[in-house]
């Protein structure tokens, strides 16, 4: 058992659940971002959402349209 497996275990499911779920987002997010090169109307457009539930996503992993522009 590795050391994230250890982790996962001393805490309830949910909790791992949902780590494990923003972990996932958090980098789709950052992925996309850096496809579009930080446009966000067109990540907002390839995710099937609206710019400004995009904004926010990123506000909350702390995610910046300039980091990915080139």
């Amino acid at each position: 058992m590795n050391e994230s497996q250890r982790r996962w275990v001393e805490k309830p499911w949910r909790q791992v659940r949902r780590e494990i779920l923003e972990d996932a987002e958090r980098r789709y997010l950052a992925a996309l971002l850096e496809a579009t090169r930080g446009r966000i109307g067109e990540a907002a457009r390839r995710a099937g959402m609206a710019p400004r539930s995009l904004h926010e996503k990123m506000k909350k992993y702390g995610l910046r349209k300039e980091s990915y522009r080139g």
